[in-house]
Formats: structure tokens, sequence, C-alpha cells
């Protein structure tokens, strides 16, 4: 075997030992913590003494101003800020001679850098006062914890490995955070953590629960291709500049419960695979949910959308819930029409969005949209007709007459099945929507009519030469005068059974043309006749009707 490396040897250079990096040696001058060591049960004398070797290094890089503001943010103690003394530095001389011979750092060196390395050891740095830090393609065996810390310059945390945890609680970035690629392993925890500048979490794979509670981005926030395969938490949260989530996955429950978006919310192709609680959440700005796929139910309730909106192509396949929402501007969801490309419309599988008591700008479009198909139970046909019902209330009110009959259709459609199969009315309203599809459609009226005329012009042309073939056909026939002139059995042609039909159905036009055939009819044909005569008016008043509709006639 040769002993040459390979390609992917080049590629994917060894670690370093961490032990060895002198900036990790300052940040453990006093020592390093017991290998059974948790955040919840650490050696705090040893980490304060830590703590104070570091930002007693760091501070020197810091002028008054900038020290005073940590004070009063409470994010370092004057203690810790001091200058170091003679002894402090010689300390911390002599523990870089000890555990990294040869790698002594300059007395102005303050950007950390910590890349490229392997730490198997709990790395507590609560309450460290970064300058700018790079810990890029690291990789950390033991949990990491960085509660209260402050980054004052761009922190890298590109493609590192975060095996066992990461707490980032109450943390400040006060510059650039640079997260891409970045794979969180375990448990990972932002809470409450400040994002002063831009925050790139562009690729970062999160594999447990994520949780960004109450944190501020100041800066825009990239999430784009990121994945969440547990909970993600972003209660609370405030988002001032851009939020790109586009193509983010998230596998588990994601809960922007209460989260403020005062620019662009960029949720274009993300998918929720579980639960989606946007409930209380402000959208002060544009919000695209443009392709986004929503496998389970998604919940809008008390939601604010106060720019445009859109769900040009989204998919809900489960329970899409807008009670209470409230929409201030143009909210889009009919289909995407591109060059060369199909036709994308938002699709409701399970059951249609609910708005009760929901507030709806005047521009919102509903065109072309794949409603749900009729519900198989009547449980099912309650909540749908529920949700209808309110969409054709809210369009009513904004006197969109066409919109409020589509839904009115929709929600006649449940009642049927809500009534039951044998019920009359669920009967009554099944003929209403076979024939005129519930007075819309101009259409089928008058196709109705066309087979009416023609299927019983031709039951009477054929009764009435079966009857004249048996003998049981007596025609009286007339003369100009319309006095009997003899018994003469003429057979009806069919000609004149069909204009028998028509007069059946348009009553309007008279019979006096049709007097003979009147006379020598049978029973069947006057019957015939007569049902006819009951369903031709109808169809035409149903063809009125769809004009009345469809032209808004008074």
């Amino acid at each position: 075997m040769s002993d040459q490396p390979t390609d992917q040897d080049a590629e994917t250079p060894e670690l370093a030992d961490a032990s060895q990096n002198p900036w990790y040696v300052l940040m453990t001058v006093a020592g390093e913590q017991e290998e059974d060591a948790s955040p919840w049960d650490y050696d705090e004398n040893l980490h304060a003494r830590n703590r104070r070797y570091f930002n007693g290094w760091m501070a020197a890089g810091l002028d008054e101003e900038e020290q005073q503001k940590l004070i009063e943010d409470g994010r370092a103690t004057a203690e810790d800020l001091a200058p170091l003394t003679e002894q402090e530095h010689a300390t911390i001389q002599a523990a870089w001679t000890r555990r990294c011979p040869g790698q002594l750092l300059g007395s102005n060196q303050r950007a950390v850098k910590l890349a490229a390395c392997k730490l198997d050891r709990l790395l507590i740095c609560n309450g460290f006062v970064f300058s700018r830090a790079d810990f890029s393609g690291t990789t950390f065996s033991s949990l990491v914890y960085f509660p209260g810390t402050t980054f004052s310059g761009s922190a890298d945390f590109r493609d590192i490995i975060f095996t066992r945890g990461a707490y980032f609680l109450g943390t400040t970035f006060s510059s650039t955070a640079d997260f891409r690629d970045t794979t969180f392993s375990s448990l990972t925890y932002f809470q409450g953590t400040t994002f002063s500048h831009i925050a790139d979490f562009q690729g970062a794979t999160f594999s447990r629960d994520a949780d960004f509670r109450d944190t501020t981005f100041s800066g825009s926030a990239d999430f784009r291709d990121v994945t969440f395969s547990g909970i993600a938490t972003f209660e609370g949260t405030t988002f001032s500049k851009d939020a790109n989530f586009l193509g983010t996955t998230f596998d588990g429950s994601t809960y922007f419960v209460g989260t403020t978006f005062s620019h662009t919310a960029n949720f274009l192709g993300t998918t929720f695979s579980d639960i989606a609680g946007f409930m209380g959440a402000t959208f002060s700005h544009t919000a695209f949910f443009q392709d986004a796929a929503f496998l389970k139910t998604v919940a809008f309730q008390d939601t604010t959308f106060k720019g445009y909106t859109t769900f040009h192509g989204a998919a809900f396949l489960g329970i899409p819930e807008f009670s209470n929402a409230v929409f201030k501007s143009s909210t889009a969801l009919s289909p995407v029409k591109e060059h060369g490309q199909p036709d994308r419309p938002t699709v409701f599988k399970l059951t249609p969005p609910r708005f009760f008591n929901a507030e709806l700008h005047e521009d919102t479009d509903f065109t072309d949209v794949e409603w749900p198909p009729p519900p198989d139970s009547r449980e099912e046909a309650v909540e749908q007709r529920r949700a209808y019902e309110r969409l054709k209330l809210l369009m009513s009110s904004q006197k969109k007459v066409a919109d409020e009959l589509f839904f009115q259709r929709k929600e006649l459609m449940c009642r049927e099945i809500e009534d039951g199969w044998f019920s009359l009315s669920s009967w009554g309203s099944r003929f209403f929507r076979i024939t005129s599809n519930y007075g819309w459609s101009l259409n089928r009226p008058i196709w109705w009519l066309c087979i009416l005329v023609l299927a019983c012009a031709a039951i009477i042309w054929g009764n009435e030469q079966a009857a004249l073939v048996a003998g049981d056909r007596d025609v009286l026939c007339l003369d100009d005068a319309g006095k009997v002139k003899a018994n003469c059995n003429p057979e009806l042609e069919w000609d004149n059974a069909l204009g028998l039909s028509f007069s059946n159905s348009f009553l309007f036009v008279g019979r006096t043309f049709i007097k003979e055939e009147l006379i020598g009819l049978t029973l069947a044909s006057e019957i015939v006749s007569t049902i006819q005569m009951i369903l031709g008016p109808f169809l035409i008043f149903l063809f009125g009707l769809a004009v009345r509709n469809r032209f808004r006639l008074k």
C-alpha cells in the first residue's frame, strides 16, 4: 500500500490539538475544567480567574469609552477589564512557555484564532470579551458554553462541528457573526442573544432542537438552506432587517410566536414538515411565502401583515389557521405565471383556510387557488362549511360578488354532505348544482334544455309510433276552421314531435301550431309533456339566474 497522501487527505487536513493553541491557553491560564464538568457543575472560581486573565489581556485593545460601555451594560466588570499586573503577565507567559512552547502572542495581538482545531474538553467562556475571533473549521467534541460572552469584532464560526451542544445564552455579537455550514449536532441555544450586525447561518445544520427565543437580529439574518431537524423556536425574536429563510427545511415543530419582522421576511421555498406557529407575529414589511410547503397545521392566529404578502404556489397540506389575523396590504394567493413555466397554484389540500374574525385587505386575490376536494365525512363537511361561510362573509363585506358566490357554492356543496345522502334538501341542492352550478353556470342550463328537448321529443315520437303500430292511436283531424273533419289516424312525424317538445319547454312561444298532435297524444306522452313543461321553465329560470349573478344585475 502506498504511503503517499491522497487528494482526499489533502482536502481534509488533520485538525490541530486546541490545548497547544496559544489562544486556548490564554482562555485557560488558570487551568482547564475537569473532564466530567458541565455548564451546570463546574469550578466557578477557576473560571473567574481564567476570565480575569483573558479579559485583562483583551481590554488592553479597548479604549476607555468601550470599556465603560461594557461595564454599564453589565457585560464585564471593572475588575476584569483592569490592566494586567506584572505578575499576571508573568503567569500568562509561563503558561504559554509550558503548554505551547514557541507560540507566544505579541502584546498587541487581540484577534483570537482558534481555527481548524479539535477540542475535547468543556469550554466555558461565560462573560469573556472577544475582539475578532476565528473558530472556523474547529470540532468541539464537548460542550461549548458562551453565556454573556461579548464579541466586539467579527466572529467566524464557519464549518464548525458542535458535537455535544452549543450555548450562546445572552451572547452579544457586535459585528458580523458567521456560522455558515456549521453543524450543531446536539442542543443549541441562542436565547437572548444580540446580533448587532449581519448574522449568517447559511447552509448550517441543526440536528436537534435550536432555541432562538428573545434573540435580537439588528442586522440582516441569513438562514438560507438551513436544516432544522428538531424543534426550532424563534419566540419573541426581533428581526430588524431582512430575515432570509429561503429554501430552509424545518423537520420539527417551528415557533415564530410573537416574532417581529421589521423588514422583508423571505420564506420562499421553505418546508415546514411539522407544526408551524406564527401566532402573534408581526410582519411590518413584505412577507414572502411563495412555494412554501406546510405539511401540517400552520397557525397565523393574531398575526399582523402590514406589507405585501404572497403565498404564490404555497402548499397547505394540513390545517391553515388565520383566525384574528390582520392583513393591512395586498395579499396574493393566485398562481405565479412565469415564461415557459406552468402555473403553480396555491394548494389547500385538507381544508380551506380559517379566517374567523380576521381582517383581509381589499386587494386579496384568491384567483385559481386549488381548493380541497369535497369532504368525506359529516364532521369534515361541518369544518369546511364554517370556513367557507367566513370567506363568503369577508368577500361580501368587500363587495366582491364573484368571490362571494364562489365561496357560497363551496358552502352549499359542504351542506349537501352535512345534510346526509337521504335528505330532501340534499337532493334539491344536488339538482341545483348539476343543472346550474348553484346558479353560476350559463352553459349548463342551456345544455340541459337541449338535452330535455331532444330526449322528450324522442320519447314522445317513439311512444306515438308504438301506439300507432298497436292501433291504439286515434287522432281526430281538424279542418282549417278547427272542426273535426274525419277519423284519419295520421302518423306523428319526427319534426312534429320535436316541435311539440320545444313548445313544452318554451311555453311562451305558444302551441297553436300543434293542435292536432295535442288532441291525439297518448296518456304516456301527455305525462312526459307535463313533466317537460315543469322542467323547461325551471331551466330557463336558472339561465336567467346565472346571467343575473355573473353580470351583477339587481
